[in-house]
Parts: C-alpha cells; structure tokens; sequence
C-alpha cells in the first residue's frame, strides 16, 4: 500500500489524504498512518516552502499552528494543510516497483 500511496502522489492523482483513502477504499487513519510510515522512512517529506506559500503570513512562522492569524486564516482553520514531496528515495522506490 505504501508504494500506492507514493504513486498517487507523484501522479497528482490526489491531493489529500481523504482522496487517497477514497481512491484505495481504506479508513483515513489508516492513510494518516502510512503518511507518516512514508515520512519515518524518508520517502516523503514535508514541504515547508509550499506551507509558507499557503500561508499569509510565512515570514512569521513556516507551521500554522505557530501562526498569530490561525484564529482567522482559512488555511488553517480547514485542514491544517501539510504539503508533501516525494523524495530522491521515494522517487527510487516507484522506479523499482515499475520493473
């Protein structure tokens, strides 16, 4: 399942854990998990440049919940976006698991 994941990630075929959930007919904590397998790993990471991006005020902090506009920033108040990128390893792993 953890090669999926990496897979419907670096194809852009989901955007949020609900999606990837959805798309693999599992519960979300089960995704919530293997995210966080994936980043154990160090097959993904978490992108701080498109956290501060998403944020109105990045110079402040790059983690929302750090922010002094959460209490009014939709970003925040929706999901707490966390940005993720595949790495050089996970990159290596989808490769391997094509041949």
């Amino acid at each position: 399942m953890l090669v999926k994941i990496l897979k419907l990630i670096h194809a852009h075929k989901v955007s949020t854990i609900s999606e990837i959930a959805r798309v693999l007919n599992v519960d979300r904590s089960v995704i919530e998990h293997a995210i966080q397998t994936l980043l154990n790993g160090g097959y993904l990471a978490i992108d701080y440049q498109s956290v501060k991006s998403a944020c109105p005020q990045p110079s402040i902090s790059k983690f929302c919940a750090l922010c002094p506009l959460k209490d009014s920033c939709n970003v925040y108040q929706t999901s707490a976006i966390t940005f993720y990128q595949i790495t050089e390893k996970g990159l290596a792993l989808i490769k391997r698991s094509n041949e």
